[in-house]
């Protein structure tokens, strides 16, 4: 059981999302009591048991598609090899006793029943800031105190120097194309870089994933955007995936102050992260490119 919980807070610490699978009752024969636990990473890989074999392996796949939406649920199985009732769908019928609840099969010999509760662990939102200047160096200040992990990138070590260091912070030499683990797609991702080639390029690299990212925040005029745009066409097809871009990044506050610009930024990922509606994106906004 330590093994798990030990696995479950490695896990938060390193900023991945994971699953704690826990048994929450039992009725008949199961192969694993009330308190069994069962971590399952991103990468479906697992830590503890719930009992094994079909059981196992449905909630592995369970916890598996439930990481990206993180939401919780509760579950029961029922551990029968018999067929479904007639009309049911298989492996799927309602209980007598649970009106309404779906239980899932697990071909199992064993006859019993279990309840499983699958808690979502959402890690803390990670920002990625490309670039170490005036904008970049004011998001990981206005960012710093909140409960999300920083990464910020610079092809000048210099400029990292001068960013003061915090425990959840982490300051690193950009490269082009940026790896994927760094700038994963389920970050918020701002670029601004000093160079509009160098943000050129990593926002190619970036738009040209199979999955892009979440929210990729581009400092841009109206301008640079168009020419951007038109590059992107061409080097990666009309019908590239833009759901994702934001640009020019933050909301519409009408503003050319740096330190303002960054707390527009800053005002739209949160707005993002929590979902929020009836906000005005300035990527959004009428006429602007």
């Amino acid at each position: 059981m330590e093994e798990v919980y030990r696995a479950t807070l490695t896990e938060i610490e390193n900023g991945h999302s994971c699953v704690l699978v826990t048994i929450v009752e039992v009725e008949g024969h199961t192969p694993a009591k009330a308190g069994a636990k069962l971590l399952v990473r991103r990468d479906g890989s697992s830590v503890g048991t719930v009992g094994g074999g079909a059981l196992e392996k449905l909630c592995i796949e369970r916890a598996t598609g439930l990481l990206d939406g993180g939401a919780s649920e509760v579950q029961r199985y029922l551990l029968d090899e018999s067929p479904a009732p007639e009309g049911a769908a298989p492996g799927r019928h309602e209980t007598e006793d649970r009106p309404g609840g779906e239980t899932v099969e697990a071909p199992m010999a064993c006859g019993g029943t279990v309840t499983v509760f699958f808690d979502s662990v959402a890690s803390s939102a990670e920002v990625c800031l490309v670039g170490a200047g005036h904008i970049g160096r004011a998001l990981a200040y206005l960012l710093g105190s909140l409960d999300v992990r920083l990464r910020i990138f610079d092809d000048r070590p210099e400029m990292l120097d001068e960013i003061p260091d915090k425990p959840r912070l982490s300051k690193l030499p950009l490269t082009i194309p940026p790896p994927d683990g760094l700038l994963p797609s389920n970050a918020f991702i701002v670029v601004a870089t000093h160079s509009h080639d160098l943000d050129y390029e990593v926002v190619k690299a970036l738009l040209s994933r199979s999955k892009p990212p979440r929210y990729l925040g581009l400092v841009a005029s109206r301008r640079k955007l168009k020419l951007f745009l038109s590059r992107l066409e061409k080097d990666l097809g009309a019908g590239f995936d833009r759901a994702g871009l934001f640009a020019p990044c933050g909301l519409n506050i009408a503003s050319r102050d740096p330190n303002e610009i960054a707390l527009a930024i800053a005002a739209e990922i949160l707005a993002v992260k929590n979902g929020a509606s009836d906000i005005i994106h300035l990527s959004r906004a009428q006429d602007t490119i």
